[in-house]
């Protein structure tokens, strides 16, 4: 571990996570529907970093950044068969990270459902729920994380 790395500025980061799951009639549309949600969690999690998302953000919380600066603060993950992204975002502010991680959030749950086709019917093919609302953070993120952040 180098000095620089060290002295480096704390950073907090805040995490949102979002449930996705598919309309259905019956079971078997249901379990037919959780496979599509399954195999599109990796593209809805691309979509939480991408300009159609936080230009959004930037434009909501009025930040002086451009979406490709922010994208560099977010990550998405998805735990292993789950329909649930996790949007953990790092930021100097405790609060600012707090309040980026729930308008990504946000903004990921209108994308979702205009990107997903709509059912026979006209309804939602695809819901994205907030499960978790991003909190304050109270403590700096760990040294490891940071450096994993870096790609150290």
């Amino acid at each position: 571990v180098s000095a620089a790395t060290l002295m480096m500025p704390k950073s907090y980061t805040a995490t949102t996570r979002l449930f996705f799951a598919v309309a259905g009639d019956s079971l078997s549309s249901l379990a037919q529907g959780s496979s599509f949600v399954e195999k599109q969690m990796a593209v809805y999690a691309e979509v939480a970093t991408s300009p159609r998302v936080l230009d959004q953000v930037v434009e909501q919380l009025g930040l002086d950044t451009t979406a490709g600066q922010l994208a560099d603060s977010i990550e998405a993950t998805v735990p292993l068969d789950t329909p649930i992204i996790a949007g953990a975002v790092t930021d100097p502010d405790p609060p600012q990270a707090a309040r980026i991680a729930n308008a990504v959030g946000t903004e990921l749950v209108k994308a979702a459902g205009e990107l997903t086709p709509s059912r026979e019917d006209g309804s939602e093919a695809v819901r994205a729920t907030t499960i978790a609302v991003a909190q304050v953070p109270t403590s700096p993120s760990s040294l490891l994380d940071r450096l994993q952040r870096l790609g150290h």
